[in-house]
């Protein structure tokens, strides 16, 4: 079985995952070909890297034509090789993506087309999106959602057939060793807790509410609570952070940070919070998770899914997110987070659960079905 994987966004986070999946990943009857981002910084054994995507280092309308060639160059590649299952991670101009995949349907109408769809429809949805994500889920043969909730979303609003849509949970990121020689991006107390969202600060992350939270007088009491807000924050967080008054409780790193520096973040969090409003499964949580930091989540897609496998944190209603957040941050103390962080037994419940291995052993089945 020759194998297509393909994901232009193979970088960060995600081109943790893909390495991650593919290292795992025991296809002995036939060849693995990865068309990965060039920005691609892991190495894989017995597998064909061929680093065609080069849009993100693009500006503009280039970013556009840049990506257009890439998907000229996959179309190629295709007709030559003839793979026998084609596995897309991502997807990045939905009406590009759309004709490339009716173009490989003329070349090769026997090849088995998979999708994961990370999320039903972009955070960030353009114009014609989800029309062109609708016809997306029509032509492939298998969509992976990484939980039960995003398969019925996905099942009631796109796709009429359930058999189409398989749950493969998103795997842990294997936990990094701490760079002690880091210049610390921030000196912790000894008495602090320290309540982080680290990775991208966009607007779905509900951290509006989180720093009306901070910025309340039953919050300022308790100074020795922090809030870390860290990554690259979007427009419309620039302008609230702008604006907001000055809180000596609420720590912003606005930047895009190295792996070293995201790995010493999580080493002085004492809770990761992911109270999002609209994900399927999160890189950053399961970052969290690998390093055994307790997690605040919501109950949307498969974030609260990981508290059922094991009890390492807490839910909040997403309906009700203000007065359940802030009565569980005003109330939390260390007693309770060394509580969560030091039950063993959970832990291990969701590392294993979440483990690479057999994540990868579910995706090979996938794979070896018949069309």
């Amino acid at each position: 079985m020759n194998l297509f994987y393909i994901n232009p966004m193979s970088y960060n986070n995600l081109g943790e995952y893909d390495h991650s999946l593919l290292s795992n990943l025991d296809n002995k009857n036939g060849e693995i070909y990865f068309f990965s981002s060039t920005n691609f910084e892991f190495s894989l054994d017995e597998i064909k890297n061929i680093p065609i995507y080069n849009y993100n280092n693009k500006k503009s309308i280039f970013k556009l034509f840049s990506y257009l060639y890439s998907q000229i160059t996959l179309i190629f590649y295709i007709k030559k090789i003839k793979p026998d299952v084609i596995h897309f991670q991502w997807f990045r101009f939905s009406l590009f993506d759309y004709l490339v995949l009716l173009i490989i349907q003329i070349f090769n109408k026997k090849v088995k087309i998979i999708y994961t769809a990370h999320n039903i429809l972009p955070h960030n949805q353009r114009l014609f999106d989800k029309y062109f994500y609708k016809k997306i889920y029509e032509i492939v043969d298998i969509v992976i959602v990484h939980d039960n909730r995003s398969k019925e979303k996905l099942f009631n609003e796109f796709i009429g057939n359930r058999e189409k849509i398989r749950v493969i949970p998103h795997g842990v990121f294997q936990k990094k060793e701490n760079n002690d020689d880091l210049l610390p991006l921030y000196e912790k107390q000894k008495d602090e807790i320290i309540y982080a969202v680290i990775g991208g600060i966009g607007d779905y992350k509900n951290i509006e509410e989180l720093i009306k939270i901070w910025l309340s007088y039953d919050m300022k009491k308790q100074s020795k609570k922090k809030l870390l807000l860290a990554g690259r924050f979007s427009l419309k967080m620039k302008k609230i952070i702008q604006k907001m008054e000055d809180s000596k409780n609420i720590i912003c790193i606005d930047r895009y940070l190295l792996n070293s520096e995201i790995n010493f973040l999580h080493k002085i969090s004492d809770v990761v919070i992911a109270a999002y409003s609209n994900i399927s499964q999160s890189g950053a949580l399961m970052t969290a998770i690998a390093n055994r930091i307790p997690v605040i989540v919501t109950n949307v897609g498969g974030l609260d899914e990981v508290l059922y496998v094991g009890n390492i944190g807490w839910k909040v209603d997403i309906n009700n997110l203000y007065v359940e957040l802030f009565n569980l941050l005003i109330n939390m103390d260390k007693k309770q987070i060394k509580t969560i962080s030091c039950d063993l037994p959970e832990w291990e419940n969701v590392l294993s659960y979440y483990s690479w291995k057999n994540i990868s052993s579910s995706t090979l089945k996938l794979y070896e079905e018949k069309k």
